[in-house]
């Protein structure tokens, strides 16, 4: 199973995508599981059980690209 996250502080745009992965990897017959985020503090404490994470750049507090460097120092292996 590939394990999916999304990160985004609008709720309407998480779903578009969430919505979209589903469609992509239900034509291709890819077993997928989908986690939304909507603030970065909780992604930082599960990242690491993600095979994808997708990241909005544009964020309150924290954004994606402070989250990417996290997740980059911390050796794991995930795409992003």
């Amino acid at each position: 199973m590939l394990k999916i996250s999304v990160m985004d502080d609008e709720p309407t745009f998480v779903d578009i995508l969430v919505n979209e992965i589903y469609k992509y990897c239900s034509l291709l017959e890819i077993d997928v599981m989908i986690d939304k985020f909507f603030n970065a503090y909780d992604l930082i404490e599960n990242f690491s059980k993600y095979h994808l994470i997708f990241l909005d750049i544009n964020m309150p507090l924290v954004d994606g690209i402070t989250v990417a460097k996290i997740i980059n120092d911390s050796k794991i292996n995930v795409k992003w």
